[in-house]
């Protein structure tokens, strides 16, 4: 079964502010983070 991800722009700029806060920890965080979450929302990536 397929879903759809929908973000609403407050969770959108949650999102914009925990791949800063990650990137702030060490470059590149911040995209393994929204790797992992696209790899959560969508499996078959």
């Amino acid at each position: 079964m397929k879903y759809r991800v929908i973000l609403r722009p407050e969770a959108e700029d949650y999102l914009k502010a925990a791949f800063s806060w990650h990137e702030d920890k060490r470059t590149g965080l911040g995209y393994d983070f929204l790797l992992q979450l696209m790899q959560v929302s969508n499996p078959s990536i």
